[in-house]
């Protein structure tokens, strides 16, 4: 069962980071575009519950492009993200993928879209850390720095690495929303101010 260990971070000044990052020794490993679809249970409140329901797009630079579904479990711990993940590729079009969770009565709650740079690097046997710079439309540019636990590996151990790799990146404002819940706190407030 794959834990996901992250944490979110805004960024003033990407090309700074860039220089950090390749400093650092992370190796560039592609640039994509994302399209999330994030969808609402028909019975459950998903954001009640702090899980999410999601169908990516991935759109490489070659040209290739992926379609997967993912649930993501509630977070738990602190300014570090912890949860559980489980991700599957959809051979379907994203068009298709959509129509089915909609006939199954599932809604599309919001889409998130971001260019996405990913950077990474070896941490010993077990894990591998992977940083992202990620610009997101409608919000601006965050860092990611996020650890995917080999099985039997304690969290804390996940959570020291994200720790360590954020500091030595000098990423120090964090962000503990997801970009799904920002988007949606934003439209709440442009809908107050009308």
């Amino acid at each position: 069962m794959p834990i996901e260990v992250e944490q979110k971070f805004h960024v003033a000044d990407a090309a700074a980071l860039r220089a950090r990052i390749d400093a650092a020794g992370l190796r560039p490993s592609g640039e994509v575009t994302e399209t999330d679809s994030y969808l609402s249970h028909p019975s459950r409140d998903l954001a009640a519950t702090d899980e999410a329901l999601r169908v990516r797009t991935t759109a490489r630079a070659d040209g290739g492009r992926s379609v997967a579904v993912t649930f993501k479990g509630p977070r738990s711990g602190g300014p570090v993200k912890t949860r559980f993940e489980s991700e599957f590729p959809v051979l379907a079009s994203e068009a298709t993928a959509l129509e089915f969770f909609e006939k199954l009565g599932f809604g599309l709650v919001r889409r998130v879209e971001k260019r996405r740079s990913l950077f990474t690097r070896d941490e010993g046997d077990a894990d591998r850390v992977t940083v992202t710079l990620d610009d997101v439309t409608g919000l601006g540019t965050f860092s990611e720095v996020e650890v995917v636990l080999a099985d039997g590996t304690p969290p804390g151990d996940a959570e020291q690495i994200v720790d360590r790799w954020a500091e030595r990146l000098g990423l120090e404002t964090p962000e503990p929303r997801s970009y799904l819940e920002m988007l949606l706190g934003r439209t709440a407030e442009d809908s107050a101010k009308k």
